[in-house]
């Protein structure tokens, strides 16, 4: 619709742990808003009627205010609010969130509807789109944390068709031209990209050292996903304890990762990536990382 804009993600979480998620005052303000960002609450009030009236500093210090009425609060399957700026400025547009058991999963799907269609265009030029998509990552990292388990997840759009954002993940010459953070270069490849086949990478810093990693690919479904498990190796193939690399003692060897493809039209494609995070610092340091290689990613597929 030319009014709308539509999220949806499919969240490893029980329903029950989502909708919380959005209802607990500190959890709320805990993920809400996209990576880097952080939020200060000046009132809360999550309950039918009530209002969340709060400050959202962006990562370059520039202080964005927001107010959500909250008009509907059905647990655990729905939630309806007006979102705008002040009191005076109370709707920008109207949110309904829902919630979908899938099988012990989350499908979370979040409505915008604005009042024209030039209010939605202004948005789009926020990147009301990608920072709901990081927002909702913040989110998928908060449940798996609150049940235990440590998640980094990512989601990029590219300006580029779905067939050439696969093919930059499965073909080694172009795995080659973005694998590896900003300043590193990928001299080695091999990829049998099959379900059971096996890759082994080498990604090199400017220091001429080189860190290998490898895998096996458990389940691809043609340009929509791929799920591959992945470890530190040596330059055999050889898995080495992550412990080795400072991820922590219990870091696994072997990870698991869930890579999806989504055609979202006008010749654009969706990226999400899910995979385990490491603990403290290095949960950073990872994400950082995969931002910068998928900063490199973006401009191969977008030549």
């Amino acid at each position: 619709m030319p009014h709308e804009i539509t999220i949806t993600r499919l969240i490893d979480a029980p329903r029950e742990r989502v909708f919380d998620a959005w209802t607990n005052p500190d959890s709320l303000n805990t993920w809400w808003g996209p990576q880097g960002f952080t939020n200060t609450t000046q009132s809360i009030d999550v309950r039918s009627g009530g209002v969340w009236q709060f400050v959202m500093h962006s990562p370059d210090g520039t202080d964005y205010p927001n107010r959500i009425t909250f008009e509907e609060i059905i647990r655990p399957e729905r939630i309806t609010y007006l979102h705008g700026e002040d009191e005076g400025r109370p709707r920008d547009f109207h949110t309904t969130v829902t919630f979908n058991d899938v099988g012990g999963r989350t499908l979370l799907t979040m409505n915008m509807v604005f009042a024209t269609a030039e209010l939605r265009q202004a948005a789009l030029g926020y990147w009301a789109i990608e920072g709901g998509h990081s927002t909702v990552d913040k989110l998928s990292e908060f449940v798996a944390a609150a049940g235990g388990e440590r998640r980094l997840v990512l989601t990029r759009i590219f300006q580029a068709p779905l067939a050439a954002v696969w093919r930059a993940w499965t073909e080694a010459e172009q795995i080659k031209q973005w694998w590896g953070p900003a300043h590193f270069t990928a001299p080695v490849v091999e990829i049998d990209f099959r379900e059971g086949g096996k890759y082994l990478y080498a990604m090199r810093d400017p220091e001429g050292n080189d860190y290998w990693s490898t895998g096996e690919f458990i389940e691809i479904a043609p340009q929509e996903r791929i799920v591959y498990t992945d470890s530190f190796a040596d330059a055999q193939g050889n898995v080495i304890p992550a412990a080795m690399f400072g991820m922590g003692d219990d870091y696994p060897d072997v990870t698991t990762a869930t890579l999806t493809f989504e055609d979202i039209g006008e010749g654009r494609t969706r990226l999400t990536l899910v995979g385990q995070a490491p603990a403290g610092e290095m949960a950073e340091m990872a994400r950082a990382g995969w931002s910068t290689s998928l900063d490199k990613l973006a401009q191969v597929v977008a030549r």
